[in-house]
């Protein structure tokens, strides 16, 4: 019996590539490749799966800038206990633009180093 293990690469070697836009996670227009297991962006290679809603999303952005919660709830004028309802719950607008605009900020501070 053989063996495979399930990379990335695998799981969308197959993929239906999509066309450009914008990507929910890093906020950059590229390719997507829709698979089996959701949607991977191409530029950030981060997954999107069917289950995933904003708060979900909200989260994976505050994990790529290496943020707790209760950082980033400093960082937005909230306690750490609002940030776990905003990324488990109900996710406001404010949020959702702010953890967007601060990874579209170090994506573009990193593309100048």
């Amino acid at each position: 019996m053989s063996e495979c293990i399930l990379t990335q690469e695998v799981a969308y070697c197959d993929a239906i590539e999509l066309p450009a836009s914008e990507c929910l996670i890093c906020g950059k227009v590229s390719i997507h490749k829709a698979g089996w297991y959701g949607v991977m962006c191409t530029a950030c290679r981060h997954e999107i799966g069917d289950e995933e809603w904003r708060g979900s999303i909200a989260e994976k952005r505050r994990n790529i800038l290496g943020l707790s919660r209760r950082q980033m709830g400093h960082l937005v004028g909230v306690a750490g206990s609002k940030i776990a309802r905003y990324e488990t719950q109900k996710c406001p607008d404010a949020y959702w633009a702010k953890t967007k605009e601060l990874v579209v900020k170090r994506e573009a501070n990193d593309g100048k180093a």
